[in-house]
Order: structure tokens, then sequence, then C-alpha cells
């Protein structure tokens, strides 16, 4: 669907599913509205070098406005084999859905096509449920957490390793799955459903166990950074990936230990590449102060 200088691709199934018209004139002055400015700006729920993410409210919804701030002419250019971050987060995010897995529902991928400004935008319903990060730092201290409070956090712990499990075994890996992109809503609390996934960018195709165990590493990881994670709600969560992927560690003595010990060795290199890059950053910074020092 175009309309002036803005190209819109729009999935008729999240619409239907998120209560939007069917008919293309209602859903371009939806669009319109949305991006010219109509809508009321709640909250920005992040700002970085990457992307923009707002929360706005229109014709009674709230919705997630997504806008990518990569370089204009490399945003042209992916554009137009369909590689860029948002085109990327659209495919893999049907890919998952249509695998069967719980995804955010994309509603709308906009391309601004004014000359030496293109960039992108995509469109979602906004989810009430926390983030992983949230969930786990709101969570009582171990200390002081209740025999109800312990079951809950098992029972996430569950559901979150059965879903990277079942997407092993469905021979895919999402490589940037940490607690930043999980959502933890009540169903998912009580065990009924698994978390919801979003800003699936990075998914790919499972071609050796490594990407498995460097996606646990990283939610590992993340995890711990937090908030305090139990090893117990680690091996919970460990138990239920191996379970739920019988070919994981396959042929190993002792399944769980053999996991283990790779996942941690994955973290050991992660926050070694982690330490180096910082490390790099603040080389090149010192460098450039000693240049305009000696100008």
């Amino acid at each position: 669907m175009c309309r002036g200088r803005r190209s819109c691709w729009i999935d008729a199934g999240a619409a239907q599913r998120a209560g939007l018209p069917s008919d293309n004139s209602s859903l371009q002055r939806f669009i319109d509205n949305l991006m010219n400015g109509q809508a009321e700006l709640i909250d920005t729920l992040k700002d970085d070098w990457r992307s923009h993410v707002a929360l706005s409210h229109l014709d009674n919804d709230r919705w997630v406005v997504k806008k990518y701030l990569g370089p204009p002419w490399k945003t042209l250019w992916y554009h137009l084999v369909r590689r860029t971050p948002a085109w990327r987060e659209w495919r893999y995010a049907r890919q998952l859905r249509d695998a069967g897995f719980r995804v955010i529902d994309l509603v709308a991928l906009i391309h601004d096509r004014h000359w030496g400004a293109w960039s992108q935008v995509l469109v979602a319903p906004y989810m009430d449920a926390p983030t992983l990060k949230e969930w786990i730092r709101r969570s009582p201290p171990h200390t002081e957490q209740s025999q109800h409070d312990r079951s809950v956090r098992h029972t996430v712990a569950r559901t979150v390793g059965q879903q990277v499990g079942m997407i092993s075994a469905a021979g895919l890996v999402n490589r940037d799955h940490k607690v930043n992109n999980i959502l933890i809503d009540k169903a998912c609390e009580s065990g009924a459903k698994p978390p919801l996934i979003i800003d699936p960018a990075r998914v790919k195709r499972r071609w050796s166990q490594r990407t498995v165990y460097r996606t646990l590493a990283l939610l590992s990881r993340t995890a711990d950074q937090a908030g305090p994670v139990t090893l117990k709600e680690k091996m919970i969560g460990l138990r239920a990936v191996l379970a739920a992927d019988p070919s994981l560690a396959r042929g190993a003595r002792q399944r769980l230990r053999y996991a283990a010990a790779k996942i941690d060795r994955f973290i050991r290199e992660q926050e070694f590449s982690v330490a180096n890059r910082k490390q790099r950053g603040k080389h090149v910074a010192a460098k450039g102060r000693t240049v305009a020092g000696n100008r």
C-alpha cells in the first residue's frame, strides 16, 4: 500500500487481531494519523543509536511505534534487497508465528521515501506485560520470597527454557533471545502459555548446537545482570530446554552437566568480548583526545 512518499506493508491477520478495519482507505487513514502526529505520545520506551520506540495512543488503543535510526543511504540500499533491521524483524516474526511460536504481532512496516531521509518504522499493538528483565527486578529478594513466589519463578524458568528448546527443535535459533526481548504476562506466569517474543530480528537456521548454547549463555548472562537468579532456577530452565530438544547434548553421558559446561564457557567468552570492546572504546577515545591536544 503506497501513498505519496510513503510505502506501507500491512499484515492482514495481525491487523484483524488488533481490531483494525480491513478496507484500504481506513488502514491508510490510520497509518497517516499515526505517522503525522495525530496520535498522542504517552511514553518513550527506548531511545538509543539503533532505534526510537514510542508508545502512542490512537483510536482508543495504544500502539508501539518503532523507528529505526540507520544511515539513510544504507537504509535505502538494504531496503531494496529487503535486509534492513525492520525487514528482518518483520520476516522473522512471521516465520516464528507460522512455526507455531508466540511472537509480537507486527501490524505494519512503513518505508519513508523522502529523498535523502529514508527511514523505516514498525507498528505493533501494545502488550501490557513487563519484559523478563523488569519481571526479575520486580520480584522480591530470595530471602523474602514465599512458596508461591518461588513456584511462579520456577514456572517462568521452565516456560522460558521450553520455548528455547522448541525453537531449536524446529531448526531455528533466535540469537538475540535475551531478557529485554521476552514479555512475561499472566498466562506465562501460570504456565498456560510460553513467553511473548519481541524484536526477533536475529532469527537464523540452527546449523550447529553451538548457536543454541550461545543463545542460552546470552539469556543466562542478561538474567544475572537483571537481578539475582538462583542456580536451581537456571537448572529448571536448562532441563526444559533439553526435554524440548532431545538432539542437544545427545551422546553425552550426563547431558545436563555437559550442556551447563558449554553455557558457562560461552558466558566467559561473551564477558571477555564485552570487556575487550569497552577497552577498545576507551583506547580510541583517549587517542582522540591526544590528537586533539596535539593540534
